[in-house]
């Protein structure tokens, strides 16, 4: 009797362990039923086959551990009929119950051994029957060569088995390991985002407390608190997501659902988001999986609403029952002609799908948009005008908060999208404008060369602010009219500084990052004549002011360079830029490396 079973892998369901004891007892049933059948069919006065049944007992009482001890199985029967063959004296070849462990033997990796039991087995039958000679060597031949095809087939089989069977592990494995991949690789994209966003919304909030300190403790102690929070929720966050980027290993945080809506509610309403939550149904009726999705659906939207729609209110509804959840979250923002997918869309999608069900995302270009009062008041001459321009509502909080400690400087506006600013500043004619790079809709270099070429904006400057200093998006902001650029970390003593020299003329412009960008576009296309013969203008003074100024020094650093008064210094500068009839000091310093005046290296 032959088996079409394999050994029970490891870390098998219990469904498959259980099925297969079963399938071992029902073969071992057919072993003794049949052994003991085929003996009583054979039977004559003096047969031996009488005496059959204590064998089958035995062979079938060893299939039940064909799968645990393979070769003990396989030995144990072979050994056992051809001692009954000895005492017997019956034709014990075509008794061939040991087949089966034969089959599961050379599952194994020991098939060597199979084979070599197999030759054995073989090379006795030989002699066994060698008496069947003197009746026809066709009879002797078929017998011997019947015995040694059906072990060939039984290894072939068994080899062939364990084949398939290691080629669908490999494909499972690596389809779980595709899966984990997959799943840390999102995992990874939500920490960035995580990291990013709370590094730069905790900077600028110490920075507003280390400048507050002092005068306004208070102010201090809020801007220290909105740090604590921010920081303390991506920590969360970060606990929930970093068991997936791990081998093996899983968070003891668990996942936000439902009873954290309320958390996130207020987050929202903290930010300046009026949001309406209407819960129906029994929350109990959703299990864990749909309310942790339920959750984070709300949470992308929401995030959305604030950063990327300019809504002031927001309307949430969860309807429950015991068979279905839905979710809705409306807004009053402004809507567009058509939802692309991004902003989280995707992730959400994916989540929603995940448990059988469907997302629907629809926007109304023109809709309702919050509007209040000009906030530019009357202001006097000797103020700066400055308008944000942030994606982030708490990024641009904290630079609120920093601007406001100087006198001469307000804040006129906030924009969230370079759509937005664009529309702000020829509203509310700003002087400088702190433009991110990176915003949705319109970017932030999009939104500068536009303002910058507006004549209807007139003397307005702009500086780019920003989390990375990736060289290529700085020099195009340097390029369509910036007047610097800054990273979110910076000082605020040096931020009021910086906004009231571009303000008064001057252009923001480090020794380090700015010229390695400017050194960057300069090397590889060398010196430009028509630049070249535009330098020729300059007296030899204002050539050299002008090589420190591509340099990065500042107007005081010229001076102490040259010996020479600041003043002085800064109307060689003056000079030099109305010469050349460039806008200003960073279209000078382009100019310069364009001219081969300045070469990358200094």
């Amino acid at each position: 009797m032959t088996s079409v079973t394999s050994p029970i892998p490891q870390g098998a369901p219990a469904r498959v362990r259980h099925s297969d004891r079963l399938f071992d007892l029902v073969l071992a049933v057919i072993t003794v039923v049949g052994v003991s059948l085929g003996g009583l069919a054979a039977q004559t006065y003096e047969s031996p086959w009488r005496a059959l049944f204590p064998l089958a007992l035995f062979l079938g009482a060893l299939l039940l551990f064909r799968r645990d001890r393979p070769m003990t199985v396989l030995l144990l029967s072979i050994g056992a009929i051809f001692v009954y063959h000895w005492v017997s004296n019956f034709e014990g070849g075509y008794v061939w119950p040991a087949s089966a462990a034969y089959f599961t033997a050379a599952c194994t990796p020991r098939v060597r051994w199979v084979a070599a039991i197999g030759a054995g087995q073989l090379v006795y039958s030989t002699l066994d029957h060698w008496w069947m000679l003197q009746h026809g060597t066709g009879r002797f031949v078929s017998h011997i060569a019947g015995e040694g095809l059906l072990l060939l087939v039984l290894i072939g089989a068994g080899l062939t088995h364990a084949s398939v069977m290691r080629w669908r592990a490999r494909l499972r494995e690596a389809d779980d390991r595709a899966r984990a991949a997959e799943e840390r690789l999102r995992a990874s994209r939500e920490v960035h985002d995580i990291v990013a966003h709370t590094l730069a919304v905790v900077g600028v909030h110490l920075n507003l407390a280390a400048d507050t300190l002092r005068e306004a403790p208070e102010e201090a102690a809020a801007a220290l608190g909105v740090a604590m929070e921010v920081r303390n929720r991506a920590m969360a966050e970060l606990n929930s997501l970093i068991g997936l980027l791990r081998d093996g290993l899983g968070s003891t945080t668990p996942q936000p659902d439902l009873a954290s809506l309320g958390t996130l509610i207020a987050d929202a309403r903290a930010a300046g988001l009026r949001v309406t939550l209407d819960e129906r149904g029994d929350p109990a009726a959703v299990p864990g999986a749909p309310a942790v999705a339920v959750y984070r659906v709300v949470q992308e939207a929401l995030t959305n609403t604030l950063k990327h729609s300019g809504a002031a209110e927001a309307e949430v509804t969860i309807e429950r029952d015991p068979y279905s959840i839905i979710v809705e979250v409306r807004d009053d923002g402004r809507g567009c002609a058509e939802v692309r997918e991004r902003h989280g869309l995707t992730g959400m999608r994916e989540r929603v799908s995940a448990l059988g069900g469907t997302l629907t995302v629809g926007s109304v270009p023109g809709g309702l948009l919050g509007t209040g009062g000009d906030p530019c008041g009357r202001l006097t001459r000797m103020t700066c005008k400055v308008l944000l321009a942030d994606d982030q509502a708490l990024v641009r909080a904290g630079f609120r908060g920093l601007l406001s400690r100087a006198r001469d400087l307000v804040v006129v506006g906030e924009a969230a999208t370079g759509d937005e600013a664009v529309r702000l500043a020829a509203r509310t004619l700003p002087d400088v404008i702190l433009m991110d790079i990176r915003m949705p809709g319109m970017d932030g270099i999009t939104a500068t060369r536009r303002i910058v070429s507006d004549p209807s904006i007139p003397g307005c400057r702009v500086i780019i602010l920003t989390t990375f200093d990736t060289d290529e998006h700085l020099f195009d902001a340097l390029s369509v009219g910036a007047s610097g650029f800054l990273t979110k970390e910076i000082e605020p003593s040096e931020l009021r500084r910086a906004v009231a020299a571009v303000a008064a003329g001057d252009a923001l412009l480090s020794p380090g990052i700015t010229r390695r960008v400017l050194e960057r576009f300069a090397g590889p296309r060398g010196p430009a004549p028509v630049a070249r013969q535009r330098m020729d203008v300059l007296t030899t003074r204002e050539r050299e002011v002008v090589r420190l100024v591509a340099l990065g020094l500042s107007n005081d650093e010229i001076a102490e360079r040259l010996t020479i008064s600041p003043f002085t210094a800064k109307t060689h500068v003056t000079r030099a830029i109305a010469k050349l009839s460039v806008r200003d000091r960073v279209q000078l310093v382009i100019l310069a490396y364009e001219s081969g005046l300045v070469r990358p290296g200094g």
